[in-house]
C-alpha cells in the first residue's frame, strides 16, 4: 500500500498505478498522477555554467599569476646576476689592480735588491783589497793557510798583518755585527792597526790594543753624550 522512490532526478514524472483484488483480478483502468521534480540549486545548467566559469576563471587566473611570479622570479634572477657580475667585474679588476701594482712593486724591489746587491758585492772588493796579499805573506812565512769564510757577502771578521822595522804583527778580528755594518767596523780596524804600527811606531802588544781601542772610541765618537754606539771589536 506504499512503496519509495529515493534518487530520483530533477525532471518531469507520471506515477501509474494498476490494483487487484485478493482473487488476482486486475483493474482495467489505472490511477495516474503527473509531476515535476523541481530541481536543487546546484542541479541547474545555470550552477554548472556559473562553476565551468569560475573553474575556467580559476584557471587562467592561476595561470596569469604563475607567469606573473616567474615572470618577476625572472626579473630578480636578472638582477641579481647582472650585480653578480658587476661585483666580479669589479673585483677582477680589483685583483688586475693589485697584480699590476705587486708586479710593479716586484720589479721596483728587484731594481733596489739589484743596487742593493752590486754595492755589496763592491763593498766585498773593497774588504778584500785591505785584507793582506798573498804575497805579503809569503815574504814573512812560508808555511801558512789561511779560514776565511764570511757568513755573508761582507764579513765583520778580517785578519791583518803589519811591519814595523823588523818586527812582524799577526792579528784576527772578530768585530761587533755581520755583514755591511761589521765590513765598516773592520775597515776602521784595520786603518788604526795601520796607523798605530806604521805611523805611531807603537809595537808593544799593550799599547797597540790601547791605542787602537782609544783611535776606535774616538772615530765611532762614543765618548760623546747621549752616544748609543757600544760597537767594537776583539
Amino acid at each position: 500500500r506504499s512503496t519509495f522512490y529515493t534518487n530520483l532526478r530533477p525532471g518531469q514524472y507520471r506515477f501509474v498505478v494498476t490494483a487487484s483484488n485478493s482473487d488476482g483480478v486486475w483493474s482495467k483502468n489505472s490511477a495516474a498522477l503527473s509531476f515535476y521534480l523541481k530541481p536543487y540549486f546546484y542541479q541547474t545548467t545555470w550552477f554548472y555554467i556559473i562553476i565551468a566559469f569560475f573553474t575556467a576563471f580559476s584557471i587562467i587566473g592561476g595561470y596569469r599569476l604563475r607567469v606573473r611570479h616567474l615572470r618577476k622570479r625572472e626579473k630578480e634572477l636578472s638582477l641579481l646576476v647582472a650585480q653578480r657580475t658587476k661585483d666580479l667585474n669589479e673585483r677582477n679588476q680589483q685583483l688586475e689592480q693589485a697584480h699590476d701594482s705587486l708586479r710593479e712593486s716586484k720589479l721596483v724591489i728587484e731594481e733596489k735588491n739589484l743596487k742593493i746587491m752590486s754595492s755589496i758585492d763592491y763593498a766585498h772588493r773593497i774588504q778584500k783589497a785591505i785584507l793582506p796579499k798573498d804575497k805579503n805573506i809569503r815574504s814573512i812565512v812560508d808555511d801558512y793557510f789561511i779560514l776565511f769564510n764570511p757568513r755573508d757577502i761582507v764579513s765583520g771578521d778580517f785578519y791583518w798583518i803589519g811591519q814595523n822595522k823588523n818586527r812582524f804583527f799577526f792579528a784576527t778580528i772578530d768585530c761587533t755585527g755581520h755583514g755591511v755594518p761589521g765590513a765598516l767596523i773592520s775597515m776602521i780596524g784595520s786603518m788604526r792597526l795601520n796607523d798605530v804600527v806604521k805611523d805611531k811606531n807603537i809595537t808593544e802588544p799593550g799599547g797597540l790594543l790601547s791605542h787602537l781601542h782609544l783611535g776606535v772610541r774616538d772615530m765611532l765618537q762614543q765618548e760623546a753624550e747621549g752616544s748609543e754606539m757600544g760597537d767594537g771589536m776583539e
